[in-house]
């Protein structure tokens, strides 16, 4: 089954609503990183609230950054998405393992912390990336990302993350949901989210229902019910890097500039490694000035 989100409305409500199922996207980025478990299920999460939080992305070039430092073992946890569902992420410490806690689940809190921050910044075209913070709450992510969008963007909101790994680090189910008051919401909506929330923590685990068939339409009957909810639209969700050669051309020019001491190999070959995917680029002396468009330098 291909991931995919999808987007949801209640006019009767003033509620808007997002389901997302992200098993292969975060699968493939944390094989990337080569993440242990734990880290694995962080990233998982911070993967599938981005994937969530674009779906309110409008224009084609429109992207979101999500970030996560809670100060734990991790250290930052980075994702994007845009919105056309192209997601990728990073991770500090992607080593960072702990042992089950006593319920035998992954101790992502553990790994994440929750002395630090969760922002997020939308980058719209504008001259300068709308963004908002607000301090983690209990580093479960999920909880955090509820509190980050009623706090900072003044959006009541619930969301719900499930992530399973199997083996050393290998994802089996990926997804989630949000679901956000309208401002047009009627009286009584609030009660409607708390509610949502808490008959969700009593359901089995959304990364349980997703291992076992569950498509993002089924998150959202899952999550809601009978309430009455309209079927807007959905799109693929996959992992996609957006380097390229050129974009590490300017910013390895813009490195050697800022820092010509730290070059292992003054005027000799050099290279640089995408953060996201790891993919690299390998520049012959003085060629990534010139796919850059820097002047060369006189002195090579």
């Amino acid at each position: 089954m291909s991931d995919t989100r999808a987007r949801y409305l209640s006019e009767n409500l003033g509620i808007r609503a997002v389901t997302a199922v992200t098993t292969r996207s975060v699968d493939e980025v944390c094989q990337r990183h080569h993440c242990a478990p734990t880290t694995a299920a962080a990233l998982g999460r911070a993967l599938t609230g981005a994937a969530l939080l674009g779906a309110s992305l409008k224009g084609k070039q429109d992207h979101l950054t999500l970030r996560i430092n809670g100060g734990g073992s991790t250290g930052t946890i980075i994702t994007t998405c845009d919105s056309e569902g192209n997601l990728r992420g990073y991770v500090q410490n992607p080593s960072a393992d702990l042992p089950p806690t006593p319920e035998g689940k992954l101790d992502v809190a553990g790994v994440v912390g929750n002395n630090g921050f969760i922002s997020a910044a939308y980058d719209l075209g504008l001259k300068e990336p709308y963004s908002g913070s607000a301090s983690l709450t209990n580093g479960e992510i999920a909880q955090d990302l509820t509190y980050y969008l009623t706090v900072s963007e003044q959006i009541p909101s619930a969301v719900g993350l499930g992530v399973l790994v199997k083996g050393r680090g290998r994802i089996q189910a990926a997804g989630g949901f949000l679901i956000q008051r309208l401002p047009s919401a009627r009286d009584g909506v609030d009660d409607v989210l708390a509610e949502i929330m808490r008959r969700c923590q009593e359901l089995d685990s959304i990364s349980h229902f997703i291992r076992d068939g569950a498509d993002a339409a089924d998150i959202m009957q899952y999550v809601a019910e009978d309430l009455p909810f309209r079927f807007i639209g959905s799109e693929p969700v996959r992992f996609q890097c957006n380097c390229t050669r050129e974009k590490a051309a300017r910013l390895l020019s813009a490195l050697s500039d800022n820092s010509p001491g730290d070059l292992s190999h003054p005027g000799g070959p050099e290279e640089i490694t995408c953060q996201f995917c790891g993919q690299k680029y390998r520049f012959e002396a003085g060629e990534a000035a010139h796919l850059s468009g820097d002047p060369p330098d006189d002195n090579h």
